[in-house]
């Protein structure tokens, strides 16, 4: 009789292990699949925000929209409310397929202008320095008036340029990559918490620079990041952080909790960097100071030279006293 009841709880806890190892099987997605991008410009928001309409190619297409979709409008944390007709959208899909990650580039209002001024035949004076950087926008409002919702080319590249120099009046890594590469030679971090799974890694090689992220969110939906869509995420998530190590890791904590929304006060936290030798002070390589663009170190110099200035007067007087001193030593001796 015992081994019977032995036998048939040894039986259910099979069935439920075998119950449960199938059903999360079933929803761990492949975390080794890149994430799948689409391309388009805005049309419209649907379903409370649930959905995103997108043209591309004179085709509307709607896509279903994560519920923690990330948005950068010209490299600026910005929401779906912020998108506007006509904006440059470059969608990134999670394991689900839906968009997670969303980078918007506006219409630079300085191109449309020249454009605006060539169709009226106005301005005769502006016109010649318009022709150059009107080149490219009159070629993309001809394609537009054929085909309305087609993303040229040009407007394509629009997202990296805003990323790679965002106007938040710090030079942080965007200047430092600029100025051939990262101030670290690897960077190593992850973050675990109830809601979210961060694994980050950029690394120096002989190859060039190599970046790789892994975002799982708590409905077990993935994004997975390399190259240089893992650098240009990496790059929004470090500009503007102090230069200060200590005050750059606790900075970096704050901010990804405030990215990724974090309600868990104390996730577990990994941090592995190996700096550059051209960053020992801080996060941004030391630049050496140009003496004769610093008013200061000019003050510094000319102080320097009227001390010797004043100086040499000194001296010459003493000199000649010398000299006549030795003269009148030698004649005394003669005598």
């Amino acid at each position: 009789m015992v081994k019977k009841w032995i036998w048939l709880c040894m039986a259910c806890l099979l069935g439920f292990g075998l119950i449960y190892g199938v059903t999360w099987i079933g929803d761990t997605p492949v975390s080794a699949e890149i994430s799948q991008e689409a391309k388009g410009q805005f049309v419209r928001v649907e379903d409370g925000g649930n959905k995103l309409t997108a043209a591309y190619e004179g085709m509307e297409k709607t896509y279903p929209v994560a519920e923690n979709v990330w948005v950068y409008r010209n490299g600026q944390k910005a929401g779906l409310s912020g998108l506007k007709p006509g904006d440059t959208l470059e969608l990134i899909f999670n394991s689900k397929s839906q968009a997670a990650y969303i980078k918007v580039a506006s219409v630079a209002p300085e191109a449309a202008a020249p454009a605006a001024g060539k169709q009226d035949g106005a301005g005769t004076e502006a016109a010649p320095a318009a022709e150059a950087p009107a080149a490219e926008p009159s070629g993309a409002s001809q394609s537009e008036a054929a085909a309305p919702p087609v993303s040229p080319a040009p407007a394509a590249k629009a997202p990296s340029q805003p990323e790679m120099a965002p106007q938040t009046g710090a030079p942080g890594l965007a200047q430092a990559k600029t100025e051939g590469g990262w101030p670290w030679e690897r960077l190593s971090l992850e973050l675990k918490s109830r809601e979210l799974m961060l694994k980050v890694k950029q690394e120096q090689t002989d190859k060039g620079s190599e970046a790789d992220i892994y975002v799982q969110t708590k409905d077990r939906a993935v994004i997975h990041l390399n190259g240089a869509e893992a650098e240009q995420m990496l790059r929004l998530l470090t500009t503007g952080l102090p230069a200060d190590r200590t005050a750059w890791e606790k900075a970096l904590k704050a901010r990804l909790g405030a990215e990724f929304k974090l309600k868990d006060a104390s996730p577990d936290w990994k941090l592995d960097i190996r700096w550059n030798d051209g960053a020992k002070k801080g996060v941004i390589p030391a630049v050496g100071k140009n003496t004769q663009s610093d008013p200061k170190a000019k003050g510094a110099e000319k102080g320097k030279e009227k001390e010797k200035e004043k100086e040499k007067p000194k001296e010459k007087p003493e000199d000649k006293g010398k000299s006549k001193g030795r003269g009148h030593d030698d004649h005394d001796h003669d005598d």
